[in-house]
C-alpha cells in the first residue's frame, strides 16, 4: 500500500494541458497493456498520437520512467502506443515500476537491446483499445 496512490484528481489538469484536443476518450479500466488493478478501477487515454503530441510530452518530461502519478504535477503512467488496426502495442511501459517493452521487428541502429524479460501475453487485453473497461 505504501507505493499506491489513489487516482489523483489533478492528472485530469495534466491530461488537458499535456494532450488537451488529442484526447479521443477516456474511460474507467481494471486493465491495460502491462497493468491490472485489483480492488480498484484506473483511468486510461486514448490519444491521438504525432509529432506535436510527441514533443509536448518530451519537453515535459524526457524520460519514460518519469510518468508518475507521484510526480508533482502528477503524469499519467504507463504509456502505450499502438497503430490503430495492430493485434498488439508497439510500446508497453508499466512505469512506477521501471519497466517497458519495446516490440518492433525491425529496429533502427540506435536501438539499444537490454536483457529480455518476457512481457507476460494475459497483460495484455485485446484490441482494439487493449483496455479492460470498469464495469
Amino acid at each position: 500500500m505504501n507505493d499506491r496512490r489513489e487516482f489523483d484528481p489533478r492528472i485530469e489538469e495534466s491530461i488537458n494541458e499535456i494532450f488537451g484536443d488529442s484526447v479521443i476518450r477516456a474511460a474507467n479500466a481494471t486493465a491495460w497493456p502491462g497493468t491490472e488493478v485489483i480492488g480498484h478501477v484506473g483511468r486510461v487515454y486514448v490519444v491521438a498520437f504525432d509529432t506535436t503530441v510527441q514533443r509536448r510530452m518530451i519537453k515535459i518530461q524526457k524520460y519514460l520512467s518519469g510518468w508518475k502519478q507521484s510526480n508533482d504535477p502528477p503524469l499519467p503512467e504507463d504509456i502505450c502506443l499502438y497503430r490503430q488496426g495492430d493485434a498488439s502495442p508497439l510500446l508497453v511501459s508499466v512505469t512506477h515500476d521501471g519497466d517497458a517493452w519495446l516490440f518492433d521487428d525491425a529496429p533502427g541502429v540506435n536501438f539499444v537491446s537490454v536483457p529480455e524479460i518476457e512481457l507476460p501475453p494475459d497483460l495484455i487485453p485485446p484490441p482494439p483499445d487493449f483496455v479492460r473497461k470498469a464495469r
